[in-house]
């Protein structure tokens, strides 16, 4: 946690947050060209009201905007050509049918939870949709219960048992996702997550449904904007914005929570970058991940630093063998990966070896290679965020691939 503190006051979390507020800038005028109402949302909306701009930890921007206004948006976008810039539900990794991300296609911002090559991952800001909901507790308690469902059921289609989230699942959800969502395809399960999204019986009550965040509010503190703060940019909000905070975050909105609590809350896990390109970074991660079939895949580091790379990125191939110093390690198992001695790994064939370090001490190891220049591996470091950069910086010293 104090690492994510430190990051609050770096050049690249400031950079972060400058191509954050262009992009808003540029969504306003999109949306005031196109007659479409928004509103500033969640911790954004709190963030205006509170502190007149960015709550100091957080790292994300929200807006509001009706459903029917969704409709406008997406004419707009293909009318103007910006498919690159705007993505839309059915193609989110991690949200379905109620968030569009508008990114910035020149930066770079991965979740590897959610990674397909295929993706769009520039730093964004997220638009999420303003649904009608049901007049009685009951039929709103229901509504929310299914969408969770399908939700998880839509991502465990698609990422399977591995995915971060469905591991932090108790196994009793697990299995039963698992005899549920095998019925279904992942397309079937994106038009029933918007059938049931689009269910109620009234327009007074409205929902944004997010993950597991359904507040519920009345249509009417909607009816009209006020603007307000939000440091060098004017914001419009809810009219009734006080009951639109009291019903997400409770009566005492506006007092500040415990010091523990203050850090941002998505960068964690994260890789952002402001000045590279995603598809330049999706290159990179391919070439990282060039593992052949034949290929002795090897981690070298049995610390926490790897326990972490095993449970959030070997979706794509665990390790056959992790190689560490202490030799009481040796003959133990990481994730189910056999841990050996350097003297076993030299004994491997240099020419099929893929090797990832993944250990802080990685120029000590690399003294210990004494065919480096044969092995070309890669490096990876994580600290309080991933970053992946062709040489190794210092100030960032994240996530970092370097050919010796």
């Amino acid at each position: 946690m104090e690492d994510l503190r430190k990051l609050l006051t770096t050049a690249e979390f400031h950079k972060f947050r400058h191509t954050q507020i262009e992009l808003t800038r540029e969504f306003q005028q999109i949306c005031n060209a196109c007659n479409i109402r928004y509103y500033a949302a969640f911790g954004t909306l709190l963030g205006a009201i509170r502190h007149q701009g960015f709550i100091p930890w957080d790292d994300d921007v929200d807006f509001w905007i009706w459903r029917e206004d969704l409709y406008k948006l997406k004419e707009y976008v293909k009318k103007v050509g910006k498919q690159d810039r705007f993505i839309f539900e059915n193609d989110l990794e991690e949200f379905t049918c109620s968030v569009i991300r508008f990114i910035d296609p020149h930066t770079t911002y991965i979740d590897f939870n959610c990674f397909s090559e295929n993706g769009a991952y520039g730093i964004n800001i997220d638009i999420e949709c303003l649904d009608y909901t049901f007049s009685n507790s009951a039929d709103q308690k229901i509504k929310n219960e299914e969408l969770d469902f399908l939700y998880e059921m839509s991502l465990y289609r698609k990422y399977g048992e591995d995915h971060g989230f469905i591991q932090s699942l108790t196994e009793t959800r697990r299995r039963w996702l698992k005899e549920n969502a095998e019925g279904y395809t992942y397309s079937d399960l994106l038009k029933l997550l918007e059938e049931c999204i689009s269910k109620h019986d009234t327009s007074e009550f409205c929902s944004a449904y997010t993950i597991y965040q359904h507040p519920l509010m009345r249509s009417e503190w909607f009816s009209e904007s006020v603007n307000v703060i939000f440091g060098e940019l004017i914001l419009p909000a809810p009219k009734h914005w006080e009951k639109v905070l009291n019903s997400i975050y409770g009566k005492k909105y506006d007092q500040l929570p415990e010091e523990k609590e203050r850090v941002p809350k998505h960068l964690w896990g994260k890789y952002f970058n402001s000045d590279i390109p995603y598809t330049r970074t999706l290159q990179d991660i391919r070439e990282f991940w060039k593992i052949k079939k034949d290929d002795i895949f090897v981690l070298w580091g049995a610390g926490n630093m790897a326990h972490y790379f095993l449970h959030n990125f070997c979706g794509f191939r665990k390790p056959d063998y992790i190689v560490d110093s202490d030799s009481k390690k040796w003959g133990n198992f990481l994730e189910g990966c056999e841990i050996i001695s350097p003297n076993r790994f030299f004994v491997f064939d240099v020419k099929k070896v893929h090797l990832i370090i993944c250990n802080i001490f990685f120029v000590d190891i690399i003294l210990q290679i004494k065919d480096y220049d044969n092995y070309h591996p890669f490096i990876f470091l994580e600290n309080y965020v991933r970053c992946y950069e062709k040489e190794i910086k210092r100030e960032q010293r994240l996530w970092i691939k370097k050919k010796a």
